[in-house]
């Protein structure tokens, strides 16, 4: 027996489904059905989810179109060499069930796709990120075949949602997912990997979607392309990623159109004078007509599959007024009756009211497009008998922020509108605390006294939908307020970093007549306000001036205190010292040898804060002085007596020691 080659991997629907292509023979999905069965490995499928849709394809095809066993194409070459994993691959020899030898190609796990395209018929498959379909003809995508190819352990599954029918049952390896011979267009797509593949790769995908181009990358069962919008799929790419990797981005220089991989929100359709029911067009898309001056008539509003809860709404129509809330696709309006529409209300329901926010703004006669507005505010107008001609839904995570300008999205003719707005509160506030502003509309019987609050700077200060301003660090922001029909009123808001305390540097005493000055640090460094004030106890004593500088009247003590903007404060005591202005020395001039006189220092002035002396004698062999001024005579000589005041003022007085002769 010759050498045989033999892919590994558990997939035998991979291995039928290129034996196929390369035959040049695609295989009906019954009877690959049939091959399922055969080797044992058909996997089950999950629930049928299917919705009613009422949809018209203005892009005509031959029935005999569909999916049906058709001949080699002119490409078939194409189909041998693009149907090939383009990996590097490992080749080993084992031993065959008859002993002889044969190689096994190990090569990295992939996926190979193909697509039945309208006017076209099966294209050739393509694999790893490759495009499936077509560009630029307006061709629908029917039915898509999906592989794994490689080495691999495991396997993939996919469904499709499909016009009229919805989604369809999961499918796998190989299998047809869409119709055939229906000429129904495939409208979004899911797909995933199982088993032990899973748990090391990702599968990405991404479509190119009727009236949006190229929308973002899906992976793993994440929904790609629309629901309910009536929009065909025109091409695909696929490609599996390992674990851990990022998502293949631009793949092969193709830029995704739209930051989402399926479209969701609200969809939505209008009936329109002398047009009637227009298709549904989705999130954020125009219904109705511009520059042709032709009424809203009636309107039906859903949510697509992927948000849970409900939306209501309701509209004001000529001659009968609000008319009653409707839901979920119910018509808003009126059949047959030639009644323009000329406001709207929406809301959402349920979860949906949780997690999201429903923006709308409509286009008016004489008024142009309006602003938006929100969750079930009015938007159009009243009393002016104005036509709607467009409208724009847009279903947004809860929180966002409008898509455009909300002002001026509801005039009602009747209405009481604000003539001015004013504004109360604090004009200051410290770095992270908050307060609230008031906001005051004139005139106090004005209908509609909705503000919006914005500061200048939010990185200074931030202000909320209900006027509370927190500081955010210091400086200023200017707080405005404006009514719905754009009156404004603003505030200028100074944000600071108050002190937290202050300390008092400087010389303790001064003299009576002389000045010192202290200084005040006040703490944080960076506090918004550093100004000092500065007091003194007792101004008999000792006065100071706003920049500390303490000047002494008397003597005596006083306190001085230095007090910040926001009242911390420090103390220090300051004495008032009268100095001493001279000394002199009065007593004896003589002693006797062994004898001793006492001298008296007498300081001037009387009052001198400190009268301190202390005595020296200038020759202690001769005469000794102690600290109270007893000087003791030791011999016969003389000696100068000095006194010393503790301000360095001096006295002195010589004394002469005297022998006494014995008669």
């Amino acid at each position: 027996m010759g050498k045989l080659r033999k892919i590994r991997g558990k997939s035998v629907l991979a291995i039928i489904a290129v034996i196929t292509l390369l035959m040049g023979n695609v295989a009906y999905a019954g009877e690959v059905d049939t091959l399922v069965e055969s080797v044992g490995e058909e996997e089950s499928t999950e629930g049928l989810a299917n919705e009613d849709e009422e949809v018209s394809e203005d892009v005509s095809e031959n029935k005999e179109g569909g999916l049906q066993k058709e001949e080699e194409p002119a490409d078939s070459e194409a189909v041998k060499e693009n149907g090939q994993l383009e990996t590097e691959e490992a080749e080993e020899t084992v031993e065959a069930e008859e002993g002889e030898e044969y190689s096994v190609n190990a090569a990295a796990p992939g996926v190979s796709y193909y697509t039945h395209v309208q006017n076209v018929g099966n294209q050739a498959a393509v694999t790893n990120g490759a495009v499936s379909g077509t560009s630029g003809k307006s061709y629908r995508l029917e039915g898509i075949w999906i592989s794994l190819t490689g080495d691999y352990s495991g396997g993939i599954t996919y469904r499709t949602h499909v016009q009229s029918y919805g989604w369809q049952n999961w499918v796998s390896g190989g299998q047809l997912s869409g119709t055939s011979g229906e000429s129904k267009r495939l409208e979004a797509i899911q797909i995933k990997l199982t088993g032990a593949l899973a748990n090391e790769y990702d599968v990405y995908y991404r479509v190119h979607c009727q009236s949006y181009g190229w929308l973002n990358w899906a992976k793993n069962g994440e929904y790609a392309g629309s629901e309910g919008l009536s929009k065909r799929l025109e091409a695909i790419q696929i490609i599996l990623v390992k674990k851990g990797t990022s998502a293949p981005g631009n793949l092969n220089d193709i830029k995704s159109a739209y930051s989402d991989p399926y479209v969701t929100g609200a969809f939505y359709r209008t009936h329109v004078q002398n047009i009637g029911w227009q298709s549904y067009v989705g999130n954020g898309q125009m219904s109705g007509t511009s520059g042709k001056s032709y009424r809203l008539e009636g309107i039906n509003v859903k949510l697509t599959y992927d948000i849970n809860g409900g939306i209501t709404y309701q509209t004001h129509i000529q001659s009968i007024g609000w008319q009653g809330w409707k839901s979920n696709g119910d018509m808003s309006g009126t059949s047959g009756r030639s009644l323009r529409l000329e406001a709207i209300q929406i809301k959402l329901t349920g979860e949906a009211s949780n997690n999201y926010d429903v923006y709308y703004r409509v286009h008016c006669q004489s008024f142009g497009w309006m602003g938006w507005a929100k969750n079930g505010a009015s938007a159009g107008t009243s009393g002016y008998s104005k036509r709607l001609e467009g409208i724009e839904i847009k279903v947004v995570p809860k929180g966002s922020a409008a898509p455009g300008s909300t002002e001026n999205s509801f005039q009602d003719k009747n209405e009481i509108l604000p003539t001015g707005v004013t504004i109360s509160g604090s004009d200051s506030l410290e770095v992270g605390s908050s307060a609230t502003l008031t906001a005051s509309v004139e005139p106090s019987n004005a209908a509609n006294k909705t503000v919006t609050w914005s500061s200048s700077n939010a990185a200074v200060a931030t202000v909320t939908s209900a006027g509370k301003v927190t500081g955010v660090k210091t400086g200023t922001a200017t707080i405005t307020v404006k009514t719905s029909n754009a009156k404004t009123a603003t505030k200028t808001i100074s944000v600071v970093k108050s002190p937290a305390g202050v300390t008092i540097s400087g010389d303790s005493s001064v003299n009576v007549g002389s000045s010192i000055t202290l200084t005040g640090t006040v703490a944080p460094s960076d506090a918004t306000n550093k100004t000092i004030a500065w007091s003194s106890s007792n101004t008999a004593v000792a006065t100071v001036t706003s920049a500390g500088k303490v000047t002494g009247v008397k003597g005596g003590t006083a306190t001085i205190t230095a007090k910040t903007s926001n009242g911390k404060t420090a103390t220090k005591t300051i004495t008032v010292v009268v100095p001493v202005t001279g000394v002199s020395i009065t007593g004896s001039n003589s002693v006797e040898v062994s004898s001793s006189i006492n001298l008296t220092a007498n300081v001037t002035p009387t009052n001198a804060t400190n009268k301190t002396v202390t005595w020296s004698s200038s020759n202690t062999a001769v005469a000794t002085v102690t600290s109270a001024g007893k000087v003791t005579g030791v011999k016969a000589g003389s000696a100068t007596i000095t006194v010393k005041t503790n301000n360095g003022k001096t006295a002195t007085k010589t004394i002469s020691v005297v022998k006494v002769l014995l008669e």
